[in-house]
């Protein structure tokens, strides 16, 4: 009968090899480290593959925050207004604002589609 669990086998890189395992870990996409080096070592040939890593752009990723702390603002305005029985809400340019935002979410998830292609 052969043990079916797992035995951890622990090694100590330095710096550099760290940085030269991640490396060629990264450029074939395997699922981890340890995956990289199990494969390697057992002659595999055939690492574990993960999802497809998206780098964003620096701006993209500013139009989110953009969007993100617009969408707060309004949030605590409306809550505000709320919790304190004002009645000059005007919830027709939350809405319209909050349909905007809606609209650039599309934009970016389009975005973002086209570059996982």
């Amino acid at each position: 009968m052969s043990d079916q669990s797992g035995k951890l086998v622990a090694i100590r890189l330095n710096a550099e090899e760290l940085i030269r395992v991640r490396s060629k870990a990264d450029a074939i996409n395997a699922r981890s480290i340890g995956a990289y080096i199990k494969a390697v070592a057992m002659d595999d040939g055939v690492p574990v593959r993960r999802s497809k890593v998206v780098t964003i752009d620096p701006e993209v990723s500013r139009q989110i925050a953009w969007i993100g702390n617009n969408l707060n603002q309004l949030s605590r305005s409306l809550n505000f207004a709320r919790k304190n029985n004002m009645e000059s809400i005007d919830y027709i340019s939350a809405l319209s604002f909050i349909t905007a935002i809606h609209s650039d979410i599309a934009g970016i998830k389009t975005l973002i589609a086209e570059r996982l292609k």
